[in-house]
């Protein structure tokens, strides 16, 4: 009956530790879901911001490639305007100054002729007197006559010719005078529309250079902490598989009577456990207090600790047993040794507890 109450204990107690352990791996699992939700949150959230400062930034570009496309456009369009009229004006100038000219040498030419048939018959008149007179500087005359006619229309033509010119390079130094302003005042634009458009473009890169360092600033601290956290999560893992082993090693030790009857009451009255409880049950104000809230689930670690203390203690205090046929008390496992600057626990009077975990 005994066997089979203290195995329906042992089941019990085995039960209660799996589902405390499966409580603190739940609890840590959730902890780890909880951590990777915030991590993927916080970089979605970085991602959609590069995104939407990446997409303006391009935006902002493709329009000033636009707005610059156009801006060449218009010079070209202006360009090739001013040359087609400045072309226009050239040429009616030129048709009109040569019809005036054709007008008037027409009338210089009827002047002329009327005055040279006057002349021509007076002339005739004289020389027919003369010719008369003397035949030989008639056929001399005559031959002078051609040569100076024909040096006449030479240097008529050869006139004619440095008049065109003169005007020709006259028009051409005024239309290059012209050109060469307009030239020089267009270019003076393009000049200061270019020094704008260098003078955005490195302020778009200095926002770029800004954006990248501190995205790359964010992920790096995410990266730190993720790393922290991972480091923290394997301590805390490392730690929990130090408390099962330890309570394996103490189960290992038990007694028989321990293992029959491995939980006792409190040695405290009803009125200290009421103190004790309500003592526990309050909002610790000192970090040594809520370090010990956080290792409220060892209580049965360290009341079976306390007593194989005791246990330890009384056999020392004892005459050997030996000579009276008594089994000799069990030297405590170092494992189950208090640790330095232990003090007594309020859960027990004869516990001993510390601010550090357990190790």
């Amino acid at each position: 009956m005994d066997v089979e109450e203290a195995e329906a204990q042992h089941a019990r107690a085995l039960g209660s530790h799996l589902r405390n352990v499966d409580r603190l791996l739940q609890l840590q699992r959730s902890r780890l879901a909880c951590l990777e939700e915030g991590f993927h949150a916080q970089l979605q959230v970085l991602k959609a911001e590069f995104e939407t400062e990446r997409r303006a930034i391009l935006e902002q570009h493709e329009d000033e490639i636009r707005y610059l496309q156009d801006v060449v456009l218009a010079l070209e369009q202006n360009y090739a305007r001013d040359d087609h009229e400045a072309t226009t004006n050239f040429q009616s100038a030129r048709d009109d100054i040569k019809s005036k000219s054709l007008q008037e040498k027409q009338y210089s030419r009827l002047q002329l002729g009327g005055k040279m048939e006057g002349l021509w018959e007076q002339f005739h008149a004289a020389i027919q007197s003369y010719t008369e007179a003397t035949e030989h500087w008639k056929i001399t005359f005559e031959g002078l006559k051609q040569k100076d006619a024909k040096s006449c229309r030479e240097i008529e033509m050869q006139a004619k010719k440095l008049q065109k010119l003169q005007d020709l390079v006259a028009a051409t130094r005024a239309r290059l005078a012209a050109r060469l302003r307009e030239n020089e005042e267009q270019n003076r634009h393009a000049r200061e529309e270019k020094e704008a458009a260098l003078g955005q473009l490195q302020e778009l890169k200095s926002q770029m250079n800004q954006a990248w360092a501190k995205v790359h600033g964010s992920l790096a601290r995410l990266t730190a902490q993720s790393e922290a956290t991972l480091k923290a999560v394997a301590q805390a893992v490392g730690k929990a598989e130090r408390i099962l082993r330890l309570a394996e090693m103490g189960r290992r030790l038990e007694t028989e009577a321990e293992k029959v009857l491995p939980f006792y009451l409190s040695s405290l009255a009803e009125g200290e456990l009421f103190d004790a409880d309500r003592v526990l049950k309050e909002k610790p104000a000192e970090p040594l207090a809520q370090a010990l809230q956080d290792y409220v689930g060892l209580e049965r670690f360290w009341q079976r600790f306390n007593k194989g203390l005791r246990t330890s203690a009384s056999g020392r205090c004892t005459p050997p047993a030996a000579s009276l046929g008594a089994t000799p008390p069990r030297a405590p496992s170092p494992a189950l040794m208090a640790p330095a600057g232990a003090e007594p626990c309020p859960a027990d009077r004869g516990a001993w507890c510390s601010g550090a975990p357990w190790s």
